[in-house]
């Protein structure tokens, strides 16, 4: 549905704003009471935390729940204590373990296998190097011997 402007001289509503239009067509469907606005009114604003905010919505979803025929009235209150810091889980031997410790596990297992592979490419080297040694010796008995029997020879 469409707001229809008038001229001014018509309509003493078409010299409003927008703002106040929209809230004379609220009026008008009597969807909302017509009040004026005192400004020296002080505003409260008080920040909801996520506690109190679900146990408020519990609060209305029980209060639906409750049937009205109940004589009783109930008196519900929202406390002012603030969520405990989480402790982290302990893991016994059989139960599951948690995320981080099973990171914990992979990382240490990890570190493990990269040790013993550093460890047998060190034994490799030192195989090799050994090995080198052994040839190198027996390439310089070999040169001795036959510079020796050269000598002889002449």
């Amino acid at each position: 549905m469409q707001l229809q402007h008038h001229n001014q001289s018509d309509d003493p509503a078409a010299a409003a704003g927008p703002v106040q239009l929209a809230f004379m067509y609220e009026v008008l469907l009597c969807r909302v009471e017509p009040r004026r606005l005192d400004m020296s009114e002080n505003i409260k604003s008080e920040v909801l935390s996520r506690r109190s905010a679900l146990s408020f919505l519990g609060l209305t979803a029980l209060s639906l729940a409750v049937p009205t025929m109940v004589a009783v009235p109930t008196v519900l209150t929202v406390s002012d204590t603030k969520a405990q810091p989480a402790t982290p889980p302990v893991a016994t031997p059989g139960t599951t373990q948690t995320g981080t410790e099973r990171r914990e596990e992979r990382r240490i297992e990890r570190t493990e296998r990269r040790q013993e592979r550093r460890t047998r490419r060190m034994e490799r080297r030192l195989t090799r190097r050994e090995g080198r040694r052994e040839r190198r010796l027996i390439r310089r008995e070999g040169r001795r011997e036959r510079r020796e029997e050269r000598r002889e020879v002449r």
